[in-house]
């Protein structure tokens, strides 16, 4: 888990990380979070700034997925978090359809083509609730494969609590039970009783 500052300038090299997820919570700024095809097509855009502005906050990147952002603010402060463990050889691949970050001209070109790219898949694609399977009156899975929580999923567990039988509820981004990287949002209502536990060998 990191917390990581970027300016409105930053310049992100298309990546995947083999055989691991990422989540990227924003703290404060905007940016839109884009994935591409192998090929380097923007195949999917999600908006995403502070709570306040309206717009997912919390983006779960699928592993092996090339990705990028394009930088819509000033400064940009996220909340990043990936499985370890970390080595430099093998945890990152950079897309060979990407320009070099000291390629002046050729992350101009690239950065101009796929803003262009966004704005059109922005626009084609209102904002709308996650897709979520019912596990139970507590626990709602994504049933997408890029999970995304902004207000409306929020709003959503407001409005399912009450009907909880523990006074709990929660959105789970990962895909099983089996993940590595376990991310879920949790509403409690006021009184409810967390039992003190420990995870065994986990933070």
């Amino acid at each position: 888990e990191m917390l990581v500052v970027y300016t409105g300038s930053t310049f992100i090299r298309p990546n995947r990380h083999p055989g691991k997820d990422e989540s990227l919570h924003i703290l404060k700024g905007a940016a839109d979070f884009v994935f591409f095809d192998d090929k380097g097509n923007v195949t999917e855009v999600v908006p995403l700034g502070d709570q306040e502005s309206g717009k997912a906050f919390y983006v779960r990147v699928p592993a092996d997925t090339y990705h990028s952002m394009v930088m819509r603010s000033d400064k940009l402060v996220i909340h990043e978090c990936i499985n370890g463990p970390f080595r430099k050889e093998g945890t990152t691949i950079f897309a060979s359809w990407g320009p070099q970050e000291d390629d002046v001209d050729g992350v101009h070109e690239f950065t101009a083509r796929m803003s262009a790219a966004v704005d059109r898949i922005i626009a084609a694609n209102p904002p709308r609730l996650l897709k979520m399977k019912r596990v139970s009156d507590e626990v709602y899975n994504s049933d997408e494969p890029v999970a995304r929580i902004g207000k409306r999923e929020l709003d959503f567990l407001k409005g399912v609590l009450p009907a909880a039988t523990r006074q709990r509820v929660r959105i789970c981004t990962h895909k099983n039970i089996e993940e590595r990287l376990q991310e879920m949002f949790i509403a409690f209502s006021k009184g409810t009783y967390l039992r003190p536990s420990k995870h065994m060998g986990k933070d």
